[in-house]
């Protein structure tokens, strides 16, 4: 049973111009949203729009395909790029920490990834994947 809940306006600017959500996460501070393009990030107290994460190219520090991002146990955010066979690591504010190649074929088809408590990586894929596995713990 829902008993409260709290109404965030988010501040809106050329740069946070958000296309169709494909997930949401919220810390204390900051809350993240992903759509088919970028990920945003907003103060989850005001509203204020935060400097965004967004994709570049092939460089170390870029992306080229948000799968889906994770918050892991030290609250570093992670962007799987399926494209690129890379989990990329930033701190919350966006700063790049570093990058780690997991390969192509492990990272194919992946919706969405949780952080397990152990240090695991839970993951769904896509149903239409070519090995018919919808979920893999990492």
């Amino acid at each position: 049973e829902l008993k409260e809940f709290k109404t965030l306006n988010l501040e809106q600017t050329e740069k946070s111009v958000i296309g169709t959500v494909q997930k949401i996460h919220i810390t204390d501070s900051i809350l993240l949203i992903s759509d088919e393009r970028a990920l945003f990030a907003f103060d989850a107290n005001d509203g204020r729009y935060l400097p965004t994460i967004r994709p570049g190219g092939n460089g170390e520090m870029e992306y080229l395909n948000l799968n889906t991002f994770f918050v892991d146990n030290k609250h570093h955010v992670n962007i799987v790029d399926d494209v690129k066979g890379r989990v990329l690591t930033f701190d919350i504010n966006g700063s790049f920490l570093h990058s780690a190649k997991w390969g192509n074929d492990l990272l194919r088809w992946i919706q969405n990834a949780e952080m397990l408590n152990g240090g695991d990586l839970f993951c769904s894929r896509y149903i239409w994947n070519d090995q018919n596995r919808v979920y893999d713990v990492m």
